[in-house]
């Protein structure tokens, strides 16, 4: 778990100041746990505050590195960019190719311990195409309607076939949100989840300080299993001679 948390960052090309086993010398890294070891802490450069931490509203680089270890998609893309199962364990689509059945694993669970279900699913869905200011709305103009026959199992009925939609499902602003949460009279971008954000990730959200860092701790109920760090932080620096700097010294 700890070197597919590590890869992913890394691919989106970010700079790593502190690598988990830090010194003690560094005012974040170098606590004592309570079982007398190390924090295994990693500290990542990110260049700015972003905008929301709800990832669907809109396409933000300086979230996406956070919000994907705070989320889970339908199904997500190797690094050879083939599909592979995410919260979707496993999908059919129809000989005629108008509808992709979904069925989700029933082992996912929203960092506030409510299971995630089809109803979560098909909500994220419509909202997005209700909504056509959201990024991937557009996208969705393909997508009749969607259904969600039992707790598990979600069904895409589409007006014309398409082979990359799953694809696309993988990419940016498709993570499944938590309908308990978000169905307000509110729109997203205005609701409080989405600068205190409840997911189903492998890290859970602890805090943001403007200007300064995002810090995500694991989250031990996670279905693939709770990562090998203490904290994972996103030190925000946007001028690279001082994320430079920052690395030469440890992060300190």
């Amino acid at each position: 778990m700890k070197r597919k948390i590590l890869l992913t960052i890394m691919i989106l090309g970010l700079v790593a100041l502190i690598v988990v086993g830090c010194s003690s010398t560094d005012k974040e890294t170098g606590k004592e746990k309570a079982d007398g070891g190390k924090e295994k802490v990693l500290i990542v450069r990110a260049i700015g505050d972003p905008m929301s931490f709800n990832p669907d509203t809109l396409a933000d680089d300086n979230a996406y590195p956070i919000v994907q270890n705070l989320y889970n998609r339908l199904v997500k893309l190797d690094a050879s960019k083939q599909i592979i199962p995410d919260l979707a364990k496993e999908w059919k689509v129809s000989e005629d190719g108008l509808s992709i059945t979904f069925l989700l694993r029933e082992d996912a669970k929203w960092h506030d311990g409510k299971p995630v279900t089809s109803k979560d699913v098909k909500y994220t869905f419509d909202t997005i195409k209700e909504n056509d200011t959201y990024y991937f709305s557009s996208r969705l103009n393909i997508v009749d309607s969607i259904e969600a026959p039992d707790q598990y199992t979600v069904k895409f009925n589409m007006n014309k076939p398409d082979v990359s939609f799953i694809a696309d499902l993988g990419w940016y602003a498709t993570f499944i949100l938590p309908e308990h949460i978000f169905n307000t009279d509110q729109k997203w971008e205005d609701n409080p989840a989405s600068k205190n954000p409840v997911g189903s990730g492998p890290f859970k959200f602890s805090k943001f300080k403007q200007g300064e860092s995002i810090t995500l701790i694991p989250n031990e109920d996670y279905h693939e299993g709770a990562p090998k760090l203490d904290k994972l932080i996103f030190s925000i620096i946007p001028d690279d001679a001082t994320a430079i700097q920052a690395l030469i010294n440890g992060g300190a």
